[in-house]
């Protein structure tokens, strides 16, 4: 792990504290926060915690716990939202932390956007806590 904390890092350390405002729920293997950019309306991020690299770094088990919690935060989405389905992407190139995405897609997206990843849109909406806080409420009572 390099010195200086990625963003990933820092808001574990808020959410430890009880400070991160996008904060929705601690699970077994790690923390869900709302996106700070929602690329569609409900995107997500599960955490790792302990901090690790990436998922070859976890026992067989504790990577099964960790993809159960990505799973069901997925269903919680999708429950919430209206969701037709998730896109999970594991990337890791700007926080080289275990951390996952977690974006819904819906059937009534633009057919042009609807058919390519997520980061076709140019467009995001930013988090806002007045705007938020009841989706953020709603999926912490979902999980």
């Amino acid at each position: 792990m390099n010195q200086q904390q990625t963003d990933i890092e820092l808001a574990l350390d808020y959410a430890n504290q009880g400070t991160a405002p996008t904060t929705i729920v601690r699970l077994k293997s790690g923390w869900v926060f709302l996106a700070l950019n929602q690329i569609l309306r409900g995107t997500c991020l599960l955490a790792a915690e302990p901090v690790v690299a990436s998922l070859d770094e976890l026992s067989l088990e504790t990577r099964n716990i960790f993809i159960d919690d990505m799973l069901k935060t997925g269903a919680a989405i999708m429950n919430v939202t209206g969701a037709d389905r998730i896109n999970y992407l594991f990337l890791g190139n700007k926080d080289p932390v275990l951390h996952v995405h977690l974006i819904p897609r819906f059937t009534d997206e633009d057919p042009e956007f609807r058919v390519h990843g997520p980061w076709k849109y140019q467009q995001y909406l930013k988090f806002e806590i007045e705007r938020d806080q009841s989706l953020i409420a709603d999926l912490t009572q979902a999980l």
